[in-house]
């Protein structure tokens, strides 16, 4: 044996010595040196430590011994009595320590060890004496042992390498779990944690990162710091009390704390209703479309809906102001369709009961003073946005729309009582301020528009630029106005408008009326006199269906909701939705351009590209941008889709029986005499009497302002064309203009039930007209319905005694002055053949 007593050491000091060999070799700096009994009953008694890592975006790297070795002494803060997403996040806070820990011992062991090798070796600073005098054997020991320590932590690491960007996320998993544990009074401190976490990811990944691209994950750095900075400096600030909601929102819910919610559609029609706590809580009917939240929130981040006036669309906004509101509002939604498949924002946040409110932006365009210009719009929506401030407490200093815009969005995103660190902006109607305004349609009006345009660009610019601060935005509007910045660049606003997913959210389909409204609709049929529920559908959806939101052909009709529900509660048909959803703009517009009018509105055809094309208010308006505005506005609707080309029809006999009226109002200063003048006209096709007919008619054009005819009558063949269309159409006659074919299109096809007619017009220019130039005109016209085919296939033609009919109009006597009408029958196999010889009507 080696002689201890002659180096000086005492048994003691060997064991001690023979201990720190044993302790050196059974530690793991890199932590594998943990007992699998005690891996085994971590995993076996605390299996909600293992799913909280794997709940972490991190845990995917860490490793499972690191994971059980440092979380074991933690484990009695999971009880089996807590909430399974409290174990959750418990498990989270434990695995980010664990790795935490982990990395820690092995910092410091390396640490000390590098200590005790420069002790042992001489280069601690003793003095030369003290160095000579140590022993030389004892020397070489301490340095093997040491060396062989730091090859075992080398190796260690080199087998699970300490990752910076894994210790930065670890700390920003504890740092979240440790807030949404906290109580509500100690969240703010931690809000400043959780901030400073995030910017430590931020500069790790800068600093992981490949030179060339180290530039775009400055912004995220700028960014955290940013918002760790504004919270620290306001942590010190005394918190506001109360839920993180708008105070007219807190105010509802002290209202309705006490107040027991009735059953879903109860007694009372909700006519004029458009606040979704009114609906849930007054007991009104209701058609639940909850169940679309889902769709909307989880596919896209932002999103714009074109819905006509009064289709429904500040109820969707007012619905999805609650939905955002979390906890506080999730008793307005027992019950109904969110409820039973609750989505997830922003991929990570759940909505259910115990979900934090988002900050809430929610602003309705139409309510702000635009009239006179881009100033008061400018103002106006400034002390918009200085009211949402308000409500949150909040005082916004700035005083133009953009800076302002900015202040509160940054502001609502870093206020220490949103735990959701986001703001969500729901806007309706946002093209109120452009479209009130053209109802003027003068050249002023038109510069205020262009105005008030361009106040909207550099809002929606600011809102767009934002958009880190955005959990969602939800914006809705009649048209697409170009240049607002709404509808330019390729990821800003995705228009959901034809998306077939919401076709049917705005408007009734007829199963949820039959559905919610089924003992209203027994009793309009017992008083309106029908057999059966089958006979009061028909005429319903004669009068408010046909409404077809999407480019194709099996999408869902919808009825139009303003109407149905006025026609429950006065159990009248009436035309309830011109009333309140008209566009005059539209109807002076096409005043402007008769002949274009008659083209467009019925069976006008339309490219699938330019259905909703963008709206430039500074221009004279293109074809495409009236059939897109006509559909945008509800005075047209898809009626089947062609290939690329889509049919757009004016939807119901509703809109009939109000377009026509105004556009005669419109075009010629007042209305017209139904009983005086359209009446003998239309009796007069019912009979076939052809000749009374063209009496009939020209007396209409003699009863037109002298202004009017002169303006129009030597411009366009299509004048008289128009006329003979708004006379018609006004009496709910069933009339087809521009009907198409492979070979051109026709003037006209009217059906009375009993006789099918097609017209076609001709005007002569000429100051006199001989019988020869009146003859050949009459007779081209009746061989052109033939030849080009415009009766060709039609499925009611064999049923129906046909008449092939030609006008000629003098637009200097502006009248017809003279008609010629051939019958005409369909063979078997629906060939035209015509009868005969042809029967002539002059003036």
């Amino acid at each position: 044996m080696f002689p201890l007593h002659l180096v000086g050491v005492s048994r003691i000091h060997l064991l001690l010595v023979v201990l720190l060999i044993v302790l050196c070799q059974g530690v793991s700096f890199g932590g594998q040196g943990v007992p699998c009994t005690q891996k085994g009953l971590i995993e076996r008694d605390n299996p909600h430590l293992i799913n909280g890592a794997i709940a972490a975006d991190w845990a995917g790297t860490v490793r499972p011994s690191l994971r059980d070795a440092h979380g074991v002494h933690a484990t009695g803060s999971l009880r089996d009595d807590q909430a399974p997403e409290q174990r959750m996040v418990e498990g989270q806070r434990v695995a980010g320590l664990s790795l935490l820990r982990c990395r820690g011992g092995a910092k410091r062991q390396r640490e000390r060890g590098k200590k005790r090798l420069q002790a042992e070796s001489g280069e601690s600073g003793d003095t030369k004496e003290e160095q000579l005098s140590a022993p030389r054997w004892r020397k070489r020991w301490v340095i093997d042992r040491l060396e062989r320590a730091e090859r075992e932590l080398d190796e260690a690491e080199a087998a699970d390498p300490v990752n910076p960007l894994r210790v930065a996320k670890a700390e920003l998993g504890v740092a979240q779990a440790e807030l949404k544990a906290a109580p509500e009074g100690e969240k703010a401190g931690l809000q400043v944690q959780v901030a400073k976490a995030e910017l430590g990811v931020a500069e790790t990944r800068w600093q992981a990162a490949p030179e060339a691209e180290k530039a775009e994950f400055l912004k995220g750095i700028d960014l955290a710091r940013k918002t760790y900075q504004l919270l620290l400096d306001t942590s010190t600030v005394t918190p506001k009390k109360g839920p993180f909601l708008p105070k007219h929102l807190q105010d509802t819910l002290s209202e309705l704390q006490n107040t027991p919610l009735p059953d879903a559609g109860t007694t009372i029609i909700p006519v004029g209703v458009g606040e979704f706590e009114q609906l849930s809580t007054g007991g009104y009917y209701y058609v639940d479309k909850t169940g679309y939240i889902k769709g909307l929130v989880q596919r896209d981040k932002r999103i714009f809906l074109s819905r006509p006036r009064k289709f429904g669309k500040s109820m969707v906004v007012s619905m999805l102001k609650w939905f955002f509101s979390g906890k506080h509002g999730y008793r307005l939604f027992e019950g109904l369709d969110v409820t039973r498949d609750p989505p997830s924002i922003m991929r990570k946040v759940q909505w259910g009961p115990d979900m934090e409110p988002f900050g809430l932006i929610a602003l309705d365009f139409s309510e702000l003073k635009h009239s006179k210009g881009a100033d008061e719009l400018e103002q106006s929506l400034v002390r918009a946005l200085v009211s949402v401030g308000q409500s949150y407490g909040i005082s916004i200093e700035r005083t133009n729309a953009k800076e302002a815009l900015k202040q509160l969005v940054e502001t609502l995103a870093h206020d220490p009582r949103n735990h959701q660190r986001k703001v969500v902006v729901l806007i309706d109607e946002y093209d109120a301020p452009i479209i009130s305004i053209l109802e003027d349609l003068n050249e002023h009006a038109m510069e205020a528009a262009e105005a008030n345009r361009a106040v909207l660009a550099e809002f929606f610019t600011m809102l767009k630029a934002l958009g880190s601060f955005v959990a969602f935005e939800f914006v809705t509007g009649v048209s697409k106005v170009s240049k607002t910045s709404l509808f330019s660049g390729a990821n800003y606003l995705v228009d959901v408008t034809l998306d077939r997913r919401c076709s049917t959210l705005c408007g009734f389909t007829w199963d949820e009326i039959e559905r919610s409204f089924g003992d209203s609709l027994n009793m309009i049929c017992a008083q309106d006199g029908c057999a059966d529920l089958s006979e009061l559908h028909e005429r319903i959806m004669s009068w408010y269906n046909g409404y077809m939101w999407s480019d194709g052909d099996s999408a869902a009709r919808v009825l139009n909701p303003h109407s149905v529900c006025s026609l429950l509660s006065s159990q009248k048909f009436k035309q309830f939705w011109i009333v309140a959803g008209r566009s005059t703009f539209l109807t002076k517009l096409m005043a402007n351009e008769p002949e274009r009018w008659a083209a467009m509105t019925e069976d006008s055809e339309i490219d699938r590209s330019s259905m909703l094309s963008n709206v430039d208010v500074s221009v004279t308006l293109t074809d495409s941008n009236v059939q897109s505005l006509l559909f945008q506005t509800g005075y047209l609707t898809v009626k089947e889709c062609i290939g690329d080309k889509l049919i757009l029809t004016v939807p119901n006999e509703e809109v009939k029986a109000s377009l026509y009226p105004e556009l005669w109002k419109s075009i010629f200063g007042g209305p017209v005499s139904k009983t005086v003048v359209t009446e003998p006209v239309v009796k007069a096709l019912l009979d076939n009497r052809l000749e009374t007919f063209l009496t009939s008619m020209n007396a209409v054009f003699n009863s037109l302002p002298y202004q009017a005819s002169v303006r129009y009558a030597d411009q366009y063949e299509g004048f008289y064309h128009c006329i003979l269309l708004t006379l018609l159409r006004d009496m709910r006659i069933s009339v087809e203009g521009e009907r198409s074919t492979a070979k051109g299109r026709s003037d006209c096809r009217i059906d009375t039930g009993k006789y099918l007619y097609y017209i076609e017009v001709k005007v002569l220019t000429t100051e006199r007209i001989s019988k020869t130039l009146l003859n050949t005109t009459l007779q081209r016209a009746v061989n052109q319905i033939f030849e080009r085919d415009y009766c060709g296939g039609d499925r009611d033609g064999p049923n129906r005694e046909c008449l092939a009919v030609s006008i000629v109009f003098s637009s200097a006597k502006r009248m017809a002055v003279g008609m010629r009408v051939q019958k005409f029958s369909y063979t078997q196999g629906m060939k035209v053949e015509r009868s005969g010889g042809y029967q002539d009507f002059q003036v």
